[in-house]
């Protein structure tokens, strides 16, 4: 991230069931694609 502030990309509210209420904070998401059947000829 190059900076911080208002203007941070996913920067919002999200809810902490912890906590039991909304608070700001940053969503950071991934996502992985695996190709299953190649590694499964690679062990062959």
């Amino acid at each position: 991230m190059e900076k911080s502030g208002k203007k941070t990309y996913g920067l919002g509210k999200f809810y902490n069931s912890k906590q039991g209420k909304a608070e700001k904070g940053l969503e950071i998401s991934t996502l992985a694609v695996v190709d299953v059947e190649q590694c499964l000829r690679a062990n062959d």
